[in-house]
């Protein structure tokens, strides 16, 4: 009796040995995987801050040069080597709100400019009236792959008009239209993943508005909008440099802009779905 009561509290103490052992064990891997977590997620925030301010450094040009030339725009676009920070991206696009009886004296203009025909490949289309007030239309870029014909033709509709091709172009859960009013009437920068061309990339895009007006409520920026500023990035390699050597994870990235849900922009990492680190993109 006396062994069988030893044996029974050997092995009692064998169990509880073993239960604080993996507890000890759960707790180092749950703190190990927080500070590979934290690690990640503070990487992303740098990388994507750092994408983000090349956005605004743009946009601060436009505000500035609000009737900046295709020739002028490439220049800065070299300047803040912008090819070298949106490597494996499709570059950036710059469109600006145009009155309709300035419409053909504006194309006029941007269509004999050498940058703005090399932008499109020489193949120039004019965007026609149709009897709106004001049209949101192409006018500089810089791109790291040059665009296919269908992107070419793409590109030059009005990004405003719901009913155009670009306008009602769906990039993730909206529409191009629908973006270019959000960034209008919020002064915030949105995101959104658009796969072309052969890449899935993330586009941040923000509106410029003309210096000196007031831009406190939507009517007022919508009243104010020189135009809008849209530049892509390589979100895949983005978070493969992140993650570096934690193979053992894997990242989804989410954003919500103004009015809309949380949307899933870009995915990375080979881990199964429970051992995923979730965090938001951070554009401002």
């Amino acid at each position: 009796m006396l062994a069988v009561t030893i044996l029974i509290a050997g092995l009692a103490i064998s169990l509880l040995s073993a239960m604080a052992w993996r507890s000890s064990v759960q707790k180092h891997e749950a703190q190990a995987f927080q500070t590979s977590s934290t690690d990640v997620t503070e990487t992303l925030e740098t990388m994507l801050n750092r994408d983000t301010d090349f956005v605004a450094g743009l946009r601060a040009v436009l505000t500035m040069q609000p009737h900046l030339s295709a020739t002028a725009f490439d220049h800065w676009y070299a300047g803040l080597e912008g090819k070298h920070r949106q490597v494996g991206s499709l570059g950036s696009n710059v469109m600006v709100s145009v009155p309709a009886s300035e419409l053909a004296a504006f194309q006029a203009r941007r269509n004999i400019d050498p940058a703005f025909r090399a932008l499109l490949g020489n193949k120039v289309v004019p965007v026609k009236a149709t009897g709106r007030a004001r049209y949101c239309v192409l006018s500089a870029g810089g791109t790291v792959v040059p665009y296919t014909p269908a992107v070419t033709r793409l590109l030059q509709g009005d990004w405003c008009d719901p009913g155009s091709p670009i306008g009602s172009y769906r990039d993730g859960g909206t529409t191009q239209a629908r973006i270019t009013r959000a960034a209008t009437d919020t002064g915030q920068f949105v995101a959104y993943p658009v796969s072309a061309q052969g890449v899935q990339t993330l586009f941040v895009e923000t509106a410029f508005y003309r210096q000196g007006t007031k831009l406190a409520t939507a009517a007022q920026r919508r009243a104010a909008v020189a135009g809008w500023i849209a530049s892509s990035f390589d979100v895949s390699t983005m978070i493969r440099s992140a993650l570096g050597s934690y193979k053992h994870m894997s990242v989804a990235l989410y954003h919500a802009n103004p009015g809309s849900p949380m949307e899933l922009v870009g995915h990375g990492g080979t881990a199964t779905k429970s051992g995923n680190h979730r965090t938001p993109v951070g554009t401002p």
